[in-house]
C-alpha cells in the first residue's frame, strides 16, 4: 500500500494539488448488501472532492481484514 499511496501524491502533486487523501476499503463480492452500499456511500463521501482517483485490486478470499 506504501508505493500506492506514494504514487497517488505525486499525481496529485502533478495535477496541481497540495493535499492529498488516501483511503482504502475491502467490499466483500459475496455480499450483496455491501456490494450495493460501499459504493453509494464511497459516492457520498467524495462527490465533492476536486479529484477522485482509484486503484482497484482483487483481493484473495480472507484477505479483507
Amino acid at each position: 500500500m506504501k508505493s500506492q499511496s506514494l504514487c497517488k501524491c505525486k499525481v496529485t502533486h502533478d495535477v496541481g494539488y497540495h493535499w492529498a487523501w488516501v483511503d482504502s476499503c475491502c467490499i466483500d463480492q459475496n455480499n450483496d448488501v455491501e456490494l450495493q452500499q460501499s459504493p453509494n456511500s464511497m459516492f457520498t463521501w467524495y462527490r465533492d472532492s476536486a479529484l477522485t482517483g482509484q486503484f482497484v485490486t482483487v483481493q484473495r478470499k480472507n484477505e479483507c481484514t
